[in-house]
Formats: C-alpha cells, structure tokens, sequence
C-alpha cells in the first residue's frame, strides 16, 4: 500500500453512515455510466434497461448490508455490553433478566451474515427471477449486468464497511514500553 492509502481507509473510517452511502451510490453511478455505455454499444437492444436493473439491485443489496454492518459495529463493544449475564440481585422475580445482551464477537457474526444475505441474496433472487421469466431483461443479458455490477459493489461496500485495523507497534516502541 501507498502511504496515503492509510490515511484514505482512516477518513473512510471515520466518515458517518450517509457519507458513506452516498460513496457507494457515487461509485455504482459511475460504474452504471462506464458499463451501460459499454453494455449499449456492444450488447443487444434492451441493454440499457439491464444495465438499470442490474445496477439498481446491486445497490440496494449492497447500501442494506453497509446499513447493517454500521448499525451492529462501533461503540457497542467499546460499552462492554453482553460481557456477562446481566441477572438482578434476586434469584427469580418478574424484573429478572433471562436472556443475555448477546456480546460484540456475536453481534458482529450475526451482522456480517445479515450483510452477506443481503449484499449475495437479493441480486442473485433478482438475476434468477430475471433470467428464469425468460423476458426482455433475460435476452439483454442481465445475468452478466448482474455479475459485473455485483463485483462493483461488493468492492465499494466491502472497503466502506470494514474497520481498518490500527498499525501495529514497531519493534523499537514495544521494547521501550516494556522497560
């Protein structure tokens, strides 16, 4: 990686939740112009309306699973709930608490296979649907629409949504911390 590349990924990092949204609709948006012009000159009529199509489900799968993975990441952990079982002094009564709050390691899991579910499962639903109806998106190619737009997105969302992971320490500052 290039220096600035760090410093890029911690901006990214820092940004809200609708700043990063609005990335990822900047970088379908541009993916959507290169690959519907493309599509249009060199595929059959009707490839303009896949192009829209396609782009426009990638989209929404990829914008609810960076929804989903903000909403279930940051300062939860940083709060230190579902680090235990949060039972109240007596042992049975009705204000007693049976389930505990699930933990940050669980949330996280379940947020990244919500995430997946959404980003994989709603345009795979939609080219199986498309291609399977056997209409006019089937014979402009969606499923390649589909294909390259997915790989767009999944890039644009999977840098968005991941946290960077802090440097670690050199050599030199752990000995000086250990001493």
């Amino acid at each position: 990686m290039t220096p600035a590349a760090p410093r890029l990924f911690t901006r990214l990092r820092a940004m809200s939740f609708p700043a990063r949204a609005g990335i990822l609709v900047l970088v379908m948006a541009l993916g959507y112009a290169v690959v519907g012009s493309v599509g249009s000159r060199v595929g059959p009529p009707g490839a303009w309306g896949a192009a829209t199509a396609s782009a426009g489900v990638c989209l929404l799968g990829a914008m609810l699973a960076l929804a989903i993975s903000h909403s279930l990441r940051g300062p939860q952990a940083a709060r230190g709930k579902g680090d235990r079982h949060l039972l109240c002094e007596a042992p049975e009564g009705p204000f007693r608490q049976k389930v505990p709050i699930p933990s940050s390691a669980q949330a996280a899991l379940v947020a990244m296979f919500l995430a997946i579910l959404c980003r994989m499962g709603i345009p795979l639903a939609f080219a199986a649907w498309a291609h399977l109806s056997g209409g006019p998106l089937a014979k402009a190619g969606v499923l390649y629409y589909v294909l390259v737009f997915y790989l767009i997105a999944l890039g644009a969302e999977v840098v968005l949504a991941l946290p960077t992971a802090e440097a670690p320490a050199s050599a030199e500052s752990r000995n000086r911390d250990s001493q």
